[in-house]
């Protein structure tokens, strides 16, 4: 009999000769889901598939992983930051918050902000054209206020897309699965999980698809692996500290 364990504080392994099944579940204790399995044999030749997934959404739509912004003046010579506070918003609150973010940073230009109801973009203007850019940093808000990720011209600028106030579009449950995970999480997607909880609402999943998700271990002496959970920008998802989750994992030899 294999034995599978995890380092979380609650797991149920339910085993056989070739197949376990793994459920961890229970209250998240730190800022992020980034924890470890392990077994007391080499799982190579096993597939790996998660099963289902299920979470309370509570992370603000604006939150650590896209609030920060960044913008040049005067052709480039001074670098400005600022970040939008954590929280939920309207089109027009977007607006005014980075309004008065960019201004209260020590701009020496002065920025006005609007949302445009029609076609839900914002619109950046400033007290003197064609000399301000923004530039993005880590954990950057281009997504949620609708602009490119990448701006060379210093202009006032106009959203190119649809501001995002509902969060990150999916999560991703990831994994070091054939070798080591890469610096931004993204190493093998074990599943990819469309976000369709509103803040305040149950994230439920089922696999319907097992199938055609399963993933291989082709490393040899493999008995380990660490499982993350990412938004869509590959940065870890910032759960709530007091949510409730549960995973279930399903480790087979074919």
């Amino acid at each position: 009999m294999v034995n599978i364990g995890c380092e979380m504080s609650q797991l149920i392994a339910i085993s056989s000769q070739d197949e376990r099944v793994v459920k961890s579940s229970g209250s998240n204790n730190d800022v992020y889901l980034d924890f470890n399995f392990y077994s007391n044999q080499d799982l190579t030749g096993f597939y790996i598939a998660i099963e289902s997934f299920n979470m309370p959404n509570l992370v603000y739509p604006v939150n650590a992983n896209n609030c920060n912004v960044g913008f040049y003046e005067n052709n480039g010579s001074t670098l400005r930051s600022c970040a939008l506070s954590q929280r939920t918003y309207t089109g027009d609150e977007l607006a005014s918050e980075l309004q008065s973010k960019m201004n209260a940073s020590g701009a020496a230009n002065t920025y006005t902000v609007s949302y445009d109801i029609n076609t839900s973009r914002l619109n950046i203007e400033t007290t003197i054209p064609d000399t301000f850019k923004f530039i993005w940093p880590a954990r950057a808000a281009y997504k949620v206020l609708g602009l490119a990720s990448t701006d060379d011209a210093f202009q006032s600028a106009k959203a190119t897309t649809q501001i995002r106030l509902d969060g990150t579009q999916y999560i991703d449950i990831v994994s070091n699965i054939g070798n080591s995970m890469s610096t931004d999480g993204r190493n093998t997607i074990l599943a990819r999980i469309p976000m369709k909880a509103g803040f305040n609402e149950v994230l439920y999943w089922q696999n319907k698809n097992l199938d055609s998700t399963k993933f291989y271990i082709t490393s040899d002496n493999f008995n380990s692996m660490n499982i993350r959970i990412c938004d869509d920008t590959g940065n870890l998802y910032p759960i709530s500290i007091t949510s409730d989750w549960s995973m279930t994992l399903r480790l087979s030899a074919e």
